[in-house]
């Protein structure tokens, strides 16, 4: 878990494509991951976690040809990690900003629940952003209305600077993503 300095890959495992069989991985010049054979996997990681580790890689084989790997993560692993997701609050300011989420330094088991916060998130914008259009639609097609009518119609708005984006034909994506 704490990899100080380290910034290097592990091979996991290599496989021949049209035959599907493994490849040695000790041969290469990669750093490989250590190998432990156990006949109950299960009962040998449930009572065993190593300092400075995240966990395993296991690896359930079916035949020659057929294997399923699957991550094993050690319990301090993942609540020495749990502190490390993003928060909602963090997500929602990267998506009204504009910017990408940052990721780096987030476990896997972290990304359904940004997705899902970013999908939320999105549904609101989206929401948002037709509401809005909307007003702006029922502003521009009364009946009667002169410019300056729609122009004051606009201005009695709590939205008035998105419908006043909307009426120049300007960008206004960041003044509803701000207005959440």
């Amino acid at each position: 878990m704490n990899y100080e300095a380290l910034e290097d890959l592990f091979l996991i495992s290599i496989t021949h494509t049209p035959s599907g069989k493994e490849i040695n991985i000790h041969a290469t010049s990669f750093k490989t991951v250590n190998k432990v054979d156990k006949t109950s996997i299960h009962a040998f990681l449930s009572g065993f976690e190593e300092a400075n580790m995240e966990g395993y890689v296991v690896k359930y084989t079916k035949g020659l040809t057929n294997s399923l790997r699957v991550k094993y993560k050690f319990n301090t692993y993942v609540e020495k990690h749990k502190g490390k997701s993003l928060s909602e609050t963090a997500i929602k300011r990267s998506m009204k900003n504009m910017e990408s989420i940052n990721l780096d330094n987030i476990p896997d088991e972290c990304y359904a629940a940004v997705k899902k916060i970013k999908t939320q998130m999105e549904e609101q914008f989206q929401c948002q952003r037709s509401k809005i259009e909307n007003q702006y639609l029922k502003i521009t097609t009364q009946e009667n209305s002169s410019p300056r009518d729609v122009i004051e119609a606009i201005k009695q708005s709590e939205h008035s600077s998105i419908l006043f984006a909307i009426h120049r034909k300007k960008p206004y994506d960041m003044l509803v993503w701000k207005s959440l």
